[in-house]
């Protein structure tokens, strides 16, 4: 068996759990590497299930305004009747309107997106990595986010930012664990959805941005003001997304959605956010829209959604030390993790 079919075998049957008789979408682009689309259908097919690789152009634009380049109504009908759904479009899906409609509409779908993957990511990611060792220091660390009551964040490069934890909002634990329906992402990450207007502090962003891709040896600074973005400054990067920001005339593109604590034992630093965001250490800030699934009732309503990665991350739950400079630092975590690969 090749490295890609491994990959592909790992996420249908030990994430996905696809069982026979259901239906599984792959949607694609002209960007993507053909041949992970046709490793998942193959894997899926041998399962006793249905593949279909649906492939679009690669829209231009972002958020609400790709929905214009994109079949929305013929995406969202197949994507309302499908048991899963997997993303390895270049240009991502997520956040567009046939991903609000899916969402929304079909409650048992499972829907896992790998963005931006190739294959050399996808074997790191997928392929190399064993969920049953890293779920219990991920659902560990789970249940010390629940019974805390705030989060902070610092980096050598700058970053000093605190926030508030709100149960109310969904805790997301990408373990590798996608038999269940909902959004589920590559394994080796935490997602922490702030209460809204608790986050204040410096964020400093120092290795990949959303469209802008690696920014090593740069820095982007913002300043964060009751969950809003107050300032940015910094290198060319920094007037970048200045201008990125403002280009989607939206307020609420300047508000932070989430914070993400990277645990992926097999990624490296590629330049692809995805990966990168999942780096061991890796705190990851995104910024704009937040699903109504993962801040109900309303979730947060915005053009887009995009992220940028900090490295080597110093985090406390409360007073509660967990990581020092990207590594951990908690007692019991560092037993958990003790077989993990670095």
């Amino acid at each position: 068996m090749n490295n890609l079919q491994k990959a592909s075998d790992r996420l249908i049957h030990d994430m996905l759990s696809v069982q026979p008789g259901e239906t599984v979408v792959i949607t694609c682009d002209h960007k993507t590497d053909r041949k992970m689309a046709e490793n998942l259908a193959k894997t899926v097919y041998e399962t006793g299930a249905f593949p279909i690789i649906m492939e679009n152009l690669p829209p231009e634009g972002n958020g609400v305004l790709k929905d214009t380049e994109l079949p929305v109504q013929v995406l969202a009908g197949a994507l309302c009747q499908t048991d899963v759904w997997i993303e390895i479009n270049q240009r991502q899906l997520l956040y567009s309107k046939p991903f609000d409609i899916a969402l929304e509409k079909n409650k048992k779908l499972r829907y896992m997106v790998l963005a931006e993957m190739t294959p050399e990511v996808f074997i790191r990611t997928i392929g190399s990595i064993d969920a049953t060792v890293l779920r219990p220091l991920m659902m560990r660390m789970k249940e010390m986010i629940q019974n805390s009551r705030t989060v902070r964040i610092e980096t050598e490069k700058g970053t000093n930012a605190v926030f508030a934890i709100d149960n109310n909002h969904f805790l997301a634990v990408d373990c590798g664990d996608a038999a269940g329906p909902g959004f589920h992402t590559m394994p080796g990450c935490i997602n922490i959805v702030p209460r809204f207007g608790s986050v204040n502090g410096q964020l400093v962003f120092d290795g990949t941005l959303t469209d802008r891709g690696v920014i090593e040896g740069e820095r982007v600074h913002l300043t964060v003001e009751d969950s809003r973005i107050t300032s940015i400054k910094g290198t060319e990067a920094a007037d970048w997304f200045s201008d990125y920001l403002k280009g989607f005339n939206d307020p609420n593109m300047y508000k932070i959605a989430h914070l993400s604590i990277g645990l992926n034992p097999g990624a490296i630093f590629s330049g692809s956010t995805p990966e990168d965001e999942r780096g061991w250490g890796v705190t990851t800030w995104g910024i704009g829209s937040v699903p109504a699934e993962d801040a109900p009732p309303y979730g947060q309503q915005a053009a887009s959604h995009c992220d940028g990665t900090s490295s080597r991350s110093t985090i406390w739950f409360d007073d509660r030390l967990i990581m020092k400079n990207g590594q951990l630092a908690d007692e019991e975590l560092i037993k958990l993790a003790k077989n993990i690969r670095r």
